[in-house]
């Protein structure tokens, strides 16, 4: 009897399990334009990928580079299901193929991202004759390529506003990615200006490529951003979930976005800032409209009018008359045509976008009555679509805002035809909830209004993860105690407190005795429960004006702020150290331990903050090697510990 060895069956029983298991993901594809080479696309958003699919259960996300002709095969063939792309690409997905902007990606440093971006027009600083806009007529421009949002289409907008014809009034010469060519042709004088995206010529000078100082920019703009710019501000790029994706996963994916932490590896790898709340690319439309470029670039056909425009000299009078009503006609005739097909589309479009939009949507009469919702408004909400119509959105209001509030939105909103802001509302169950609300004016050719437009999204989510991260950084997970950071920030305060009122502040440095012998015998969830206890007795025996922090271990830091003499503090240091000094029921157990503290005043310690805590430390430690049990007072005078 022939027998198989043990280790190779059960490798394959393995590997066959692991293969159902990883067969059992459902695979997302993230499709990303690739403005540099694909392998170094696909490190840069790899750890994306991987951070996606450890936040969201039962799916996992892959990252496909492709450039702009793949990405519209591939979106026309539903080879992915979101995409990270420029603005104008994601306007091409959001018209043709259903794609909804989930966040917007932040540039920049961390504390100082941008969710929005400029174009810049520049020339050599030598060019005294070049001083606005006007002065590029007749002159070589040096640009990324025809259809290059950031790198040509909004700097022509820009000049189309100040009167120069970008096609017909300057010699264009488009150099490709990346835009340094472009620096690179100002500053040799191969081109007398040059288009390209804002912060560019800042970052090259930061690398040492160049001098910012050889080049000026042309229709500047300030206070938008912190660096050269000629052009208004739009959207960064867009993370868009594809027309088929569930409204669930999107919501997931969304959050996953809006809740990476400032330090995730992914974003350094993917040099970027971390992801805002998907901004509005309207903007990004009228531009494209503007310019013709896709997906508004449809060829303008021949007018049958000049057809027979051309042709007229070659018939006779009696059947030119005849030939030239028979023409008109046809030609009003294709015309409504065309635009019957082309408002029609329009609507399919609309009612696509408006159906499967994952932002709860209402329609309303000039009266507030509501005459349509979508289904996202429904899902969010809990009213159905027949409980609302003909109702006034004031059913949902929370409550939580007041009249001033209400009076202030609708006195924007009719000033400037829109209005956007953070409100609370209240769902058919009762429960109250934040939302992102947009509304604005529909008016008619006359310029009555016909209808008001609003949109909203719940953040509810946002709002739980923004409040965690609030919390992770400024308190100790374990005791609930403020950390390190917060307690710097108290210091600040009351050191200034402590010198308009003239009193004293203690700052005082606790160290708990026998606190080792107990975690290395008993073990950490035990000491972790005397951590507890010991952050529960000190609060206890402190004022509520006094902070108790723990900076790690069994460290903690007592600011004791007002306090008039001497003797307030020694009767309260007392109380600490007998409070600490009691035996601790843990598991059954009665422990005893104690503690050191060494105690600064200030402003007698007149040094910083920082000053402060290594000064308190310092006694501490003296404290320690007089018996411990104790606390010991630092003298800055006199460079001694006074011990008690």
């Amino acid at each position: 009897m022939c027998r198989l060895p043990l280790f190779p069956v059960v490798f394959l029983l393995f590997a066959g399990l692991w293969a159902e298991f990883a067969h059992a993901l459902e695979q997302q594809v993230i499709a990303v334009l690739a403005l540099r080479p694909k392998p170094q696309v696909q490190a840069a958003y790899a750890p994306l990928a991987d951070y996606l699919s450890e936040r969201i259960a039962g799916h996992r996300f892959a990252i496909l580079p492709l450039d702009r002709d793949e990405l519209r095969q591939a979106a026309q063939a539903k080879r992915f299901a979101f995409a990270l792309v420029n603005p104008d690409l994601y306007v091409e997905l959001e018209l043709r193929h259903g794609a909804s902007r989930l966040a917007t990606q932040l540039t920049g440093k961390p504390g100082a991202a941008r969710s929005q971006f400029a174009g810049l027009v520049f020339t050599h600083a030598r060019r005294t004759d070049l001083r606005a806009f006007s002065d590029l007529k007749g002159k070589r421009i040096a640009a990324v390529a025809p259809d290059a949002f950031g790198g040509f289409l909004i700097q022509s907008v820009a000049l189309l506003e100040a009167g120069v014809d970008p096609h017909a009034d300057i010699k264009t010469t488009f150099l490709g990615l990346p835009q340094d060519r472009i620096v690179q042709a100002v500053l040799s004088g191969a081109a007398d200006a040059g288009f390209v995206r804002s912060g560019l010529l800042e970052e090259m000078a930061a690398e040492g490529k160049i001098r910012l100082s050889d080049f000026k920019p042309l229709g500047a703009r300030s206070g938008a951003l912190p660096y050269w710019h000629s052009t208004p501000l739009y959207p960064e790029w867009a993370f868009a979930a594809m027309g088929g994706v569930s409204p669930e996963l999107a919501k997931r994916v969304a959050i996953a976005l809006l809740s990476l932490p400032a330090d995730h590896p992914s974003l350094a790898a993917g040099r970027y800032a971390g992801w805002d709340v998907p901004a509005n690319y309207e903007p990004v439309h009228e531009v494209l409209k503007r310019m013709r470029a896709p997906p508004y670039d449809a060829p303008v056909e021949f007018e049958l009018k000049e057809v027979l425009r051309q042709y007229a000299l070659h018939v006779i009078a009696v059947l030119s008359l005849l030939l030239g009503v028979i023409g008109a006609f046809a030609w009003r005739n294709a015309r409504l045509h065309r635009a019957l097909e082309q408002e029609q589309a329009e609507l399919r479009l609309s009612s696509a976008v408006f159906t499967n939009a994952l932002e709860g949507i209402f329609v309303t009469a000039p009266d507030g009555t509501i005459i349509t919702v979508n289904p996202a408004f429904t899902h969010i909400t809990g009213y159905a679509r027949e409980e609302v119509i003909g109702k006034n959105p004031r059913l949902l209001k929370s409550g939580r805002h007041d009249a001033a509030f209400y009076a202030a939105l609708w006195r924007e909103l009719l000033a400037n035809g829109h209005w956007r802001g953070e409100i609370w509302n209240r769902r058919k169950d009762g429960s109250i909830y934040p939302q992102i609300l947009n509304i604005a004016c529909v008016k008619d050719t006359a310029g009555r209004i016909t209808q008001y437009i609003g949109s909203f999204t719940d953040i509810s989510d946002l709002k739980a993860a923004e409040e965690n991260l609030k919390r992770q950084a400024h308190y100790d997970m374990l005791t609930g105690l403020p950390n390190r950071r917060l307690l710097m920030d108290r210091m600040e305060l009351a050191m200034k407190q402590t010198l308009r009122r003239e009193r004293l502040l203690a700052v005082c440095f606790l160290d708990l005795d026998g606190f080792k012998a107990v975690n290395d015998s008993l073990g950490h969830d035990t000491g972790d429960r005397l951590l507890i206890e010991v952050a529960r007795r000190l609060q206890a025996n402190l004022r509520a004006s006094d902070t108790v922090a723990r900076l790690g271990g069994d460290e903690f830091v007592l600011l004791l702020p007002d306090l008039a003499t001497v003797d307030e503090l020694t009767h309260t240091l007392t109380r600490v150290l007998d409070a600490l000094s009691r035996p601790y029921a843990i598991i059954g157990d009665k422990l005893r331990i104690g503690g050191s503290i060494g105690v600064t005043l200030y402003p007698l310690d007149d040094v910083s903050a920082d000053g402060l805590l290594r000064h308190a430390d310092y006694a501490m430690y003296r404290a320690k090697q007089l018996g411990r049990g104790r606390y010991t007072l630092f003298d800055p005078k006199e460079s001694v510990m006074m011990s008690v």
